[in-house]
């Protein structure tokens, strides 16, 4: 076990110097707030090795507070061997899993030209379906064993601010790279950047009236975003 101290730069930070430093065959990433079912990497290093997969994806579970109650907050519906590109689609919509890359154990090898964006949020949207198309084998895992524990004061849950514009840019990314990969993935793609543009709208139309005058800009460029 090794442990590095450095200065709060963000996840994103926090995550490239582990990747920087890990010399394992494997990685996995748990968020400082969440936990993990005791035999969840036992259970996603055996299938990686029994169909010599470069990635394992499990289902979690919610957890919230004030609760005790685990509530499946991912169930992928079945298991096995799969190409990366035959879930992409389902992917980038999250029917089957979605881009977290904390329900998951990665061959090493995968994360050897990736890192997430430095002082950006989503990023594990900016970076997941690439490391997801690096494997070219997918075996999928249906049980439960990461818990994401939500939070009211967490990033996402949390009121309007400018750093949430990074999950509409993360999407469309991923649009601009399906139109040019995977064409025929666009409409996938194209559901996912409006469903991102909603979700920044609704926190700003929620947001005290200083706050929206600030940024009533936002709403017009998004909306010609979703007409184009």
């Amino acid at each position: 076990l090794r442990v590095t101290h450095k200065e709060n730069g963000g996840q994103s930070s926090a995550r490239n110097v582990g990747l920087d430093a890990c010399c394992g065959e494997y990685i996995s990433f748990i968020d400082s707030d969440d936990w993990i079912e005791q035999d969840m990497y036992s259970a996603l290093l055996e299938e990686l090795k029994k169909t010599d997969a470069d990635l394992a994806i499990s289902g979690r579970y919610d957890a919230y507070e004030n609760s005790d109650e685990l509530i499946i907050g991912k169930r992928l519906g079945q298991e096995g061997l799969f190409a990366a590109y035959e879930i992409l689609p389902n992917m980038i919509i999250g029917q089957l899993s979605d881009f977290s890359v904390c329900d998951k154990l990665y061959r090493k090898e995968l994360w050897s030209e990736l890192r997430f964006p430095d002082g950006e949020i989503y990023e594990d949207l900016a970076v997941g379906y690439r490391v997801v198309l690096a494997a070219q084998k997918v075996v999928l895992c249906d049980k439960p064993f990461y818990i994401y524990n939500h939070r009211s004061d967490s990033t996402v849950t949390s009121c309007f601010r400018t750093a949430l514009t990074d999950y509409p840019k993360q999407t469309k990314q991923l649009l601009e790279d399906m139109t040019t990969w995977y064409p025929e993935y666009i409409n996938h793609a194209v559901w996912s950047h409006i469903k991102a543009i909603q979700f920044v709208l609704i926190k700003l139309l929620r947001s005290d009236k200083d706050t929206y005058n600030s940024y009533s800009y936002l709403y017009e460029n998004y909306i010609q975003d979703v007409r184009e």
